[in-house]
């Protein structure tokens, strides 16, 4: 009974993780572009003078039943993705807070596509 139990929750797991897809979101004004994978966040920054690609491997993943929150750190500030649902996307339940060490918090809206 017990190893059926594990076995479930095991493939349950599984096909979470196997159905987040790679979403492409945006700031406002597009003034920073992310890829959320499975594993890894990619920024790519465009401002004025310069392109910044950063790839980041050390990504915690929490999934809900359609979406997920991804936690990571990035020039010693906490970056919180959070998208409520990957099938439907919403600016309104979409967002990305970044909180710096000093405890100033900065909240916006994503904009993601598949």
């Amino acid at each position: 009974m017990k190893t059926l139990f594990f076995t479930t929750l095991l493939l349950a797991s599984i096909t979470t993780v196997a159905s987040h897809p790679e979403v492409k979101c945006s700031t406002p004004r597009e003034s920073t572009k992310v890829l959320l994978k499975v594993k890894s966040v990619t920024f790519e920054s465009q401002e004025e003078a310069a392109r910044d690609v950063a790839s980041i491997q050390s990504v915690r993943t929490k999934y809900s039943r359609n979406g997920f929150t991804k936690v990571l750190f990035k020039g010693g500030n906490k970056y919180l993705f959070h998208v409520k649902n990957h099938k439907s996307f919403s600016e309104l339940d979409d967002y990305l807070v970044i909180r710096s060490k000093s405890g100033h918090e900065i909240t916006y809206p994503l904009n993601c596509t598949k």
